[in-house]
């Protein structure tokens, strides 16, 4: 995806100009061309440290959670 937002960006061009010959997968992966690109979405992370129930972090995760739904809910009504 980046690739085709950049096409002539050089860091890139470099890179995957390097990349097939030292691995059979992404040659083959880069060759399909088998990219697809999400504009929106949603995303569950468990993280055992960030998010541990009964935490304030958990709860302020809820807390934006919710926030983002209502938020885009609101967004589509306009």
């Amino acid at each position: 995806m980046e690739a085709a937002r950049h096409p002539q960006g050089p860091r890139l061009t470099a890179l995957v100009g390097e990349l097939p010959a030292q691995d059979d997968d992404f040659r083959t992966w880069w060759g399909g061309h088998h990219v697809a690109a999400l504009n929106v979405g949603t995303k569950t992370l468990h993280h055992p440290i960030a998010a541990e129930p009964r935490t304030p972090s958990h709860d302020g995760l809820r807390l934006l959670a919710s926030w983002a739904a209502t938020h885009r809910q609101e967004q589509h009504q306009q």
